[in-house]
């Protein structure tokens, strides 16, 4: 096979997210917005990054997602975005299946956590309605 045609092929299966901040929402419907997505979720995460230790993330078990929450919440550098993904897990049968992710980092004592929520495809279009979500690039 060429680098052509490879180039191609890969191409044509680019990712593309829609992208939503949640930033700029009230901090009180931030909140909403989280247990809305936590009511719904088919997964969660949460992992640190110590850079003083290592640049890999470590996943958490040892943290709540109220401790993890209250963190970011109290964080001087908080993020929160809302992302249309395109699942990549080959060894389960959800290759190609659309989800929303819910990511949300923040900043304590040189310590970045980040906690995520997977929840259904359909579930995340009803929450875009719900809070009158806007995409980055619309902003």
């Amino acid at each position: 096979m060429s680098g052509r045609k490879i180039f191609k092929q890969e191409k044509e299966t680019k990712r593309h997210n829609h992208i939503y901040q949640i930033d700029y929402i009230d901090p009180n419907k931030v909140k909403d917005f989280i247990r809305d997505c936590l009511s719904l979720k088919n997964e969660t995460s949460i992992e640190t990054l110590d850079c003083s230790v290592s640049w890999i993330r470590t996943k958490r078990n040892d943290i709540s997602i109220d401790e993890v929450l209250n963190i970011i919440y109290e964080s001087d550098f908080k993020h929160f975005s809302f992302i249309l993904r395109k699942s990549y897990e080959v060894h389960v049968s959800k290759f190609g299946e659309k989800y929303w992710e819910f990511c949300a980092s923040g900043e304590k004592n040189s310590v970045e956590y980040y906690f995520w929520i997977d929840i259904p495809e359909k579930s995340g279009y009803n929450l875009i309605e719900k809070y009158n979500l806007i995409k980055n690039e619309e902003r």
